[in-house]
């Protein structure tokens, strides 16, 4: 603040205190003389009123305890000179009409950006008030009225600023008083306005302005309505605009005494709003994020884009240090003073540098609500006077950008080793089917190598395999196709693809082969496998158990003829056959995946599992609350194998829990427990450590938990025994 200057207090009354915060620290930011007072209601407005001396008030329309018009009839009735300013964000016409019949003394918008003109709406209304309580003070000095007129006059003229240029012509259209700015920005000569020679001065006036009959017009028009103020602008011919205000000079008794002119040079001020206007202009059709930032490095203008597209509201950045936001925004593994340093030297930059030389490009990641992303930042000044006063910076999403140029790095990569490790070929044939592509490790098996065939055509180098052709044909039609091919015993799955052009013309065709020998002679010999075991499995079901029946119904007969210990083993012999050729059955049929999933819940399965087993004095503990998707009938198996295991293995009052674990479920009981050496052997067919059992129990455990694509391991129990954990059951519910 300069010294003699006065502070300027404002109240500014809105319900959005951040809104109202935001323009408190821009006004304090934009003049020093501004102290800013915050009320969220008209009656805090009040009460601040009654505690401080208040210069001016600025209110919202919409208040929590009554309207802004409301609120400023209330203040005209106490306080009817009080400078009131209505801005609001919820404004109309009807609004606008409302304030100034309620003698508001100015209205302005809140979404437009109005901070530079709110700011000298207050400190002229201000400086206005201060003047005439100025002339009130002089007046009780001075009985002239003529005088008095005319010293008022003068004091609103001083309130305008004391870079206006001031002229006041008396009744009888005859120049009273001017200043040395009035003649300077009017080019008169001193002897006109010494001789006091209106007309004159007009007549030299409507030389220089660009519009000269309607300027003659409008002075005339205001001199036949000698009570109208008015403000406006007028354009001269050399490009520099004035704002005109206007204003009769009355005395107390309400003579009138003549007219006051005051004219302000507001040129650079509209330069600076018509650039504004048009980087606005610009700035709002794209795409792309865009804000500027002010001499201080403070932002004062930023486009919808942001909101729209990242949900960050306007207003929580207009007012912002550029220094604040990068802190704020830029993400942890970025270095902020990176964006710092580049807008300090665009600032810094030589006005007459070349445009590329002032602008910087940086990029940056972000952190905004909703997720990180990447911007790519163009910072450009903009010059007046050769000084640096305000940069543009704009910000470019290139986070989807950068993520397919990784993703594409990432499968060339990927490509380039699969091409040079996998038994792949890849092809490309143009519309005549002449090969201009041929690569890939499979041109080993087939003695080629890379690019040989380039050149040939498929029709001539396959001529005596119709099934490629045909595909080739196919594909050249337009249509993509996939055929198995047979070249020199080598079995290759080969997918053709049309390229298909703009005008839908097909130019070519892309192909990839891939080498299958090895896996069509493995299911050719898994389905001779299959055809031996469906044939073992009819064997055991039908010419094995057939026999044993035959046995267990002379066992009976035997039974009924004598009465012998040797009979109890031969039954128990029965018996043990009778499992071995159903656990044989079960692990010929448990291979196969499972596609039959159901929800079932854990501890209901294993209870009625348990009710099946034999498990003499053994006790069960159920810890698994869960449910999970298996197919049910495997999952009983798989129980009642585990439990029928652990009680062969213990001892009569082994103890077998089951429990939840992360991903899946464990079977844990008390006994022995099995070596660590022994733990891969467990799931071989055949194995088994007691006389009692077949060795196929944890082999078919294993086969279905293969079916379900889950995973087994061995491990100690708590308490010693043996522990078996079922893990990568993704479907579960706790």
């Amino acid at each position: 603040m300069r010294d003699g200057e006065q502070t300027i207090t404002v109240v500014h009354v809105d319900d959005d205190t951040e809104a109202a915060e935001a323009a408190a620290t821009r006004l304090e930011q934009m003049d020093d003389r501004f102290t800013v007072r915050i009320a969220s209601s008209a009656s805090e407005g009040r009460q601040l009123l009654t505690e401080h001396t208040v210069d001016c008030i600025v209110s919202a329309h919409e208040l929590p305890d009554e309207t802004g018009i409301d609120f400023l009839k209330a203040v005209r009735a106490e306080r009817p000179d009080l400078p009131f300013v209505l801005y609001t964000g919820a404004g109309s016409e009807q609004v606008a009409a409302a304030a100034v019949s309620a003698d508001a003394t100015a209205y302005l918008r809140r979404d437009d950006d109005q901070f530079a003109a709110l700011a000298e709406r207050i400190t002229e209304a201000v400086e206005r008030r201060r003047a005439a309580r100025d002339a009130e003070r002089a007046d009780r000095r001075s009985t002239r009225p003529r005088e008095r007129a005319v010293r008022d006059s003068v004091l609103r003229a001083q309130q305008e600023a004391v870079i206006d240029g001031i002229l006041i012509v008396d009744e009888t259209g005859e120049i009273v008083t001017y200043n040395d700015r009035f003649v300077e920005m009017w080019d008169i000569a001193d002897e006109i306005v010494e001789k006091g020679d209106h007309d004159a001065a007009l007549e030299r006036a409507m030389d220089l302005v660009a519009d000269p009959e309607q300027f003659y017009e409008e002075i005339q028009r205001l001199y036949d309505n000698p009570s109208e103020t008015s403000r406006t602008e007028v354009e001269l011919t050399d490009g520099r605009v004035f704002e005109r205000y206007t204003a009769p000079v009355t005395g107390d008794d309400g003579t009138h005494y003549g007219r006051l002119w005051t004219y302000r040079n507001i040129t650079e001020r509209k330069q600076r709003e018509r650039e504004l206007e048009r980087y606005e202009r610009i700035l709002q059709s794209i795409d792309d994020i865009a804000f500027v930032l002010d001499e201080d490095q403070i932002v004062e203008y930023v486009n919808e884009t942001l909101e729209r597209q990242f949900d960050i509201p306007t207003d929580q950045v207009i007012g912002q240090s550029i220094e604040a936001l990068s802190l704020e925004y830029v993400a942890e593994h970025e270095d902020p003073e990176k964006f710092q340093a580049a807008i300090d030297r665009v600032y810094d930059a030589d006005p007459d540098a070349d445009d590329s030389d002032r602008s910087e490009r940086i990029e940056l990641a972000v952190e905004f609500p909703d997720g990180q992303y990447v911007f790519e930042y163009h910072l450009s000044p903009m010059i007046e006077d050769a000084e640096t006063t305000a940069v543009v910076v704009v910000m470019r999403d290139v986070t989807a950008r950068r993520r397919r140029e990784r993703e594409l790095r990432e499968t060339k990569e990927q490509l380039d080793t699969v091409v040079r490790n996998a038994p792949i070929v890849l092809f490309a044939l143009d519309d005549e089917g002449v090969f201009t592509l041929s690569e890939g490790k499979g041109l080993e098996r087939l003695g080629l190598e890379p690019g040989e065939v380039v050149g040939m055509s498929v029709f001539d180098l396959y001529a005596d395999q119709p099934g490629i052709i045909e595909a080739v044909e196919t594909a050249l039609e337009g249509e993509r196709t996939r055929y198995v091919q047979t070249v020199d015993g080598l079995y290759f799955d080969t997918v053709y693809q049309p390229i298909i052009e703009a005008d839908g013309t097909v130019s070519g065709v892309i192909g990839v082969a891939m080498d299958i020998t090895e896996q069509r002679e493995y299911e050719q010999q898994l389905e001779r496998q299959n055809q031996q075991l469906d044939e073992f499995a009819s064997v055991v079901s039908h010419d094995l158990r057939n026999p044993l029946n035959v046995a267990a119904g002379r066992l009976d007969l035997a039974r009924e003829e004598c009465d012998s210990d040797h009979l109890e083993h031969v039954e128990r012999a029965h018996e043990r056959m009778e499992r071995l050729i159903d656990d044989l059955l079960t692990l010929a049929r448990q291979g196969e995946p499972t596609t039959e999933f159901v929800t079932v819940h854990l501890s209901e399965v294993v209870t009625s599992c348990w009710e099946t087993v034999e498990t003499a004095d053994a006790e069960l503990r159920v810890e698994a609350d869960r449910t999970i998707r298996a197919d049910e009938n495997r999952l009983k198996q798989l129980f009642e194998n585990l439990i029928r295991n652990a009680v062969e293995h213990g001892r009569d009052d082994v103890t077998v829990t089951v429990g939840a674990i992360q991903d899946g479920f464990y079977v844990e009981d008390d006994g022995p427990g099995i070596p660590a050496d022994e733990r891969e052997e467990v799931f071989a067919a055949g194995y088994s450590t007691t006389d009692e059992g077949t060795g196929f129990g944890l082999r078919i455990v294993e086969q279905i938990v293969d079916a379900h694509g889950w995973d087994i391991t061995v491990t100690d129990g708590a308490e010693g025994g043996a522990r078996f954990e079922i893990t990568g059951i993704t479907e579960t519910v706790d």
